[in-house]
């Protein structure tokens, strides 16, 4: 499917949580947003942040976080899957609101993979080798998907939960924002 046909994922409920969970960890930190979409999230959390780095697969993703971020200069967009064309160790804070449904109907807005954790898996390593010692990661995934085996994955990883917010959103789902620590706890 060629890029211009792709949508890019908008602002949603589960956009202004991410936000409001991430805003007081991110204060004058280097953050970065895996799968930037917008650019709404990266925009707000920017203000609170002394660098904010946005990356995502899709070029017209990235095209209209610039956009929305083009009145900040502590901001950069980088087209890339995930944090592949980043150094390691280079960033304070990583937030994500990645694809966490489990369709297996392979749209990039929505689609986690079969257990809903894939996509956010993949995002969590990435989170974890770019995240400075202590770095934190905050992801947003739905109680639809396989939440525990991503807790337990990506503490395998390196990456363990200190904090868990849980937010209703109709009759059968949860919002649940994860704040991960890399290494060990103290």
């Amino acid at each position: 499917m060629p890029d211009e046909e792709i949508e890019v994922y908008p602002p949603s409920e589960d956009t202004f949580i991410l936000i409001k969970v991430a805003k007081n960890i991110v204060k004058k930190h280097k953050i970065l947003e895996i799968g930037t979409g917008s650019g709404v999230v990266l925009r707000e959390l920017a203000k609170y942040s002394s660098q904010a780095i946005g990356t995502d697969i899709s070029f017209a993703a990235c095209k209209l976080a610039k956009e929305e971020c083009s009145s900040l200069s502590n901001v950069d967009i980088i087209c890339c899957d995930a944090a592949s064309c980043l150094r390691g160790e280079i960033v304070d804070v990583v937030v994500s609101n990645p694809p966490y449904l489990p369709l297996g109907d392979g749209n990039p807005m929505w689609d986690g993979g079969r257990e809903g954790i894939e996509i956010p898996l993949k995002f969590a390593k990435n989170a974890y080798d770019v995240l400075k010692d202590r770095g934190v990661l905050v992801i947003i995934l739905s109680s639809l998907s396989n939440i525990r085996r991503f807790i337990t994955e990506a503490d395998k990883m390196g990456l363990k939960l200190i904090y868990s917010s849980i937010v209703p959103i109709g009759l059968m789902e949860q919002l649940v924002t994860l704040i991960m620590k890399k290494g060990e706890l103290a």
